[in-house]
């Protein structure tokens, strides 16, 4: 199909019918429409009989289109005799008017599908996503959200944070929001109070712009992961970190469940091991971790085949043999498996006690 972009701009401009007239029409920007009327680039075939409808000629003279056949489909019934009594103009604008519904309906139920399968997706994520208006109204929720409000869409669909939360609990994050519809910049990784927790719960907030046709900011989707357990446990392990480290013992803890691995040693550990959590984590290999790793798996397995108490013999070149006690237990800490020792230096007992003999 060859669209006559020179002669279409003649008889548009012989007509006096202005650009803006033929984009509201078409519901298409200046910048579409100017590509066309310049012929970079060419217009459908629907938009075609349109554009000759909307300047009173038929499709013939401004493109090389000679009849409505290929408009025609099958899945939706025309009664020609209906439109008898028109005119040709007219009647090629119905016909673009009518491919163009049916391309729009063709979309509209790729475009539902889309929206099935995200949605579908959203709701089996754990994070807290929701969608908002330029009214700030709530248009989406995914069902993590609505479990923990413990309300159902319907309660909350259509209803802004003030009609569901106290100010104070939504305040932070509305600022975010308002930044995003002014500048059209997403947000990320702010941490901020989940909404309904009266500050007892926190989490990471990204916020993402959706644009409208206008180049406005019309909705934002945002998502708020729950880190409140992760944070409790960094605060208790800071806390234990500081604390240990004023001890004259090792402390050491290794986890069993899901995987084997150390998590927190202490500074004196390295003293007496001769070995940092990072070297722990890198060789896990390394003779002592095996030890005790037989211990913890001895006493999953066995509860007497667990040794709650041994001795090492660790020879330092530095300072010569020496003897560290570990006084091993286990505990269980949510889904947990978790095994912790304390080590002590028994050198002077042991050197007193071979003197001895």
């Amino acid at each position: 199909m060859k669209f006559y972009n020179k002669k279409y701009k003649e008889i548009r401009k012989a007509k006096g019918i202005s650009i803006e007239e033929i984009t509201m029409a078409l519901n298409r920007t200046r910048k579409t429409f100017w590509t066309w009327e310049k012929g970079s680039v060419q217009p459908g075939v629907s938009e075609v009989y349109l554009l000759a409808g909307l300047v009173g000629v038929s499709v013939a003279e401004i493109s090389d289109l000679r009849d409505n056949s290929n408009l025609l489909d099958s899945s939706v019934k025309f009664d020609a005799d209906n439109f008898s009594d028109c005119t040709e103009e007219i009647k090629n604008y119905i016909y673009g008017l009518r491919k163009q519904l049916l391309s729009v309906n063709k979309e509209n139920r790729i475009l539902k599908n889309k929206c099935k399968l995200l949605s579908e997706n959203l709701d089996n994520q754990q994070s807290f996503i929701y969608v908002k208006d330029c009214k700030h109204s709530l248009i989406y929720l995914n069902k993590a959200f609505s479990l923990f409000l413990d309300k159902t869409e319907n309660d909350l669909l259509g209803k802004k944070f003030s009609n569901i939360f106290q100010m104070k609990e939504f305040a932070d994050i509305l600022e975010f929001e308002k930044k995003v519809f002014l500048t059209g910049e997403q947000v990320s990784n702010i941490e901020v109070a989940v909404p309904g927790t009266k500050n007892r719960m926190h989490g990471f907030m990204n916020i993402s712009p959706i644009f409208g046709n206008g180049g406005q900011v019309e909705w934002i989707t945002v998502s708020i992961l729950d880190v409140t357990n992760k944070r409790k446990e960094e605060e208790i392990k800071g806390y234990l970190e500081k604390i240990s480290n004023f001890s004259n013992d090792g402390i050491w803890i290794l986890q069993l469940d899901p995987e084997y691995k150390f998590v927190f040693v202490n500074d004196k550990v390295k003293d007496l091991w001769g070995f940092s959590l990072e070297n722990l984590k890198k060789n896990i290999s390394e003779w002592i971790y095996e030890n005790n790793l037989r211990c913890a798996k001895g006493y999953k397995s066995h509860k007497s085949a667990f040794i709650s108490k041994e001795v090492y013999r660790n020879f330092d070149p530095h300072t010569g043999l020496r003897y560290i006690e570990d006084l091993r237990d286990i505990f269980y800490l949510k889904d947990k498996t978790v095994a912790y020792g304390i080590l002590k230096e028994v050198t002077p007992y042991y050197n007193s006690e071979n003197k001895r003999d």
